[in-house]
């Protein structure tokens, strides 16, 4: 009997080393995985598996990534292999992969030719710290073209840019966009950085639009070429010339897209001025429906900027809270270019009058100021830092309703130049059902020497772009990564019986809770757990003691 059982252990064992075996063997070329997470996270997107149906070609990538790295970067290099095999697994053998280790100097010159550069990374031995060179990036070949993502530090967004490095080196419809400045772009050359400081306004706005589309400058002293379905407008600070509105006109007429960034107030924060605009570009806008107030927004809500203090024979920069620099975490979470966007940032901002919209023509809200505003109304605007040194001295005056400060405006749109004699061509378009415009009331929004530098900001025109340009696939994927939701105090107190001052203070009250609570609960935690373990070994030896006693 003892045999027999001996036996038939000996078989299930057998048996369960041979289905490991075989489960091994399957899983080298079957891949899958069981997502649980939100958004499903490591679950390949539809936008990234559009891309690997349109390759027409194999998209072979070259990963190089040392050995021996620190447990983050060697996490990175594990979900970096998985990743690829997704891509591989979903391409239809339209992608392939391979992990190169540069270990001689063959490889590590092949790795930086094709622009992975080494990187230090610190790696901890022998109970020291070493400070060693590694590899962690991705090359992309497709036909006789390459690609290059040069460092993956992180797993976060590293599935846009794989998806973006195939988009480019396949050309796989990449559109064109429209961009118009009153600033010509500065092509800076590398070698004069050192003396000079950067000249282009835009710099960072049309690099990150470059990532994904042909951008094409414009004045739009003649037509926008037929093939551009997106225009971006970054203000006027003057009135156009009338073939320009003209342009921008039968542009919409066409059926396209504009992007408006437009000031309705001049505000210069480095001598504390400000003036109104007088331009024609609000009475076009106002044909449209687009109505910018003649005021500035300020909230509670904002950023900060340094004023220089005399303190003895020393001068100091001190931080100020500037209510002009608006910071708004209150979006349209129902619309996609803002939808998961947070701390989105304006500098001098006017208000969007939704009064009037022309029938036809559905009016959005997309980004609001919070619910402590207030405005500063023209003609004259006194935006002096000094007034707002002591926080306590304004905050009465910001009680108001959020304002609209960026909307989306899209239907039946009629030609601002319908009347006659103000024709400019023969094919003069007098209509248009499906146009849509989205309007910011700050130049400077996406303006690298004002917000234009806030990842938010960037974010936002990124968004807009694929919205406008029907891509709606690159703002899900790069949603997927860009997730920032800040907590909102408004929600955790209850003001409306206060003053300015005393929802002031209980709002830095709950701030304080809210922050020890952060640094005591953790510890409260483990030790909780600690005794709740203790008691259960405890319960645990006097069970196994009762047992022998018996």
């Amino acid at each position: 009997m003892k045999k027999t059982n001996k036996q038939a252990s000996v078989s299930n064992l057998l048996i369960f080393i041979a289905v490991v075996i075989v489960l091994n063997l399957i899983s080298l070329n079957v891949f899958f995985r069981l997502d649980f997470s939100k958004g499903r996270l490591y679950t390949l997107s539809p936008a990234s598996k559009a891309a690997l149906r349109q390759l027409e070609d194999r998209v072979v990538v070259r990963a190089y990534f040392s050995q021996d790295l620190p447990p983050d970067l060697a996490n990175t290099r594990r979900y970096t292999r998985d990743l690829l095999e997704e891509y591989r697994v979903n391409s239809g053998g339209r992608f392939r992969y391979e992990f190169i280790n540069p270990n001689d100097d063959r490889l590590r010159m092949e790795a930086q030719q094709s622009g992975v550069p080494p990187v230090n990374v610190n790696v901890r031995e022998r109970d020291r710290v070493e400070v060693r060179q590694a590899y962690l990036g991705l090359v992309f070949h497709y036909g006789d073209r390459t690609e290059a993502i040069p460092l993956v530090q992180e797993t976060r967004g590293l599935e846009y840019e794989i998806t973006k490095a195939i988009t480019r080196i396949a050309s796989l419809g990449i559109p064109r966009v429209a961009f118009f400045s009153l600033e010509p772009e500065v092509q800076a050359d590398p070698r004069m950085m050192f003396f000079f400081q950067q000249q282009d306004r835009f710099q960072h706005a049309r690099e990150s639009i470059r990532q994904n589309y042909d951008l094409v400058n414009t004045n739009l002293s003649e037509p926008i070429p037929m093939d551009i379905t997106t225009l971006i407008f970054t203000g006027a600070v003057d009135s156009l010339d009338m073939y320009q509105l003209y342009n921008i006109d039968q542009f919409l007429m066409r059926g396209n897209n504009i992007l408006f960034f437009q000031d309705k107030v001049n505000a210069n924060l480095q001598n504390q001025s400000a003036q109104m605009i007088q331009s024609n570009i609000f009475d076009l806008l106002s044909h449209y429906g687009a109505n910018i107030r003649e005021n500035l927004v300020m909230d509670m809500e904002s950023g900060q900027v340094n004023v220089q203090e005399r303190r003895g024979i020393f001068s100091v920069n001190t931080p100020v809270q500037y209510p002009f620099v608006v910071i708004s975490n209150t979006v349209n979470r129902h619309h996609a270019v803002v939808s998961q966007l947070a701390n989105i940032q304006f500098l001098f901002v006017s208000e969007i009058d939704s009064g009037y919209v022309p029938e036809g023509v559905r009016f959005t809200p997309l980004i609001h100021s919070s619910n402590n505003s207030g405005t500063v109304s023209g003609p004259f605007f006194n935006i002096n830092i000094q007034q707002f040194m002591d926080r306590n001295s304004y905050i009465n005056r910001l009680t108001e309703q959020g304002k609209v400060l960026a909307a989306q405006y899209e239907g039946s749109f009629s030609s601002y130049f319908l009347e006659e004699g103000m024709r400019f061509t023969n094919d003069f378009i007098e209509y248009t059902d499906n146009g849509r415009i989205i309007v910011v009331a700050d130049m400077d929004f996406i303006s690298s020497q004002g917000a234009g530098q806030n990842p938010s900001n960037i974010s936002f025109l990124a968004n807009a772009l694929d919205y406008l340009s029907d891509n709606p696939g690159l703002i899900a994927l790069r949603s997927r990564e860009f997730i920032n939701k800040p907590l909102v105090i408004d929600k955790l107190v209850n003001t409306e019986d206060l003053t300015p001052e005393g929802a002031e203070r209980r709002r830095t009250n709950m701030r304080e809770f809210i922050k020890y609570l952060n640094i005591i609960l953790p510890a409260l935690l483990i030790v909780l757990y600690g005794l709740i373990r203790y008691k259960a070994e405890l319960n645990r030896r006097k069970r196994i003691q009762d047992e022998y006693e018996r």
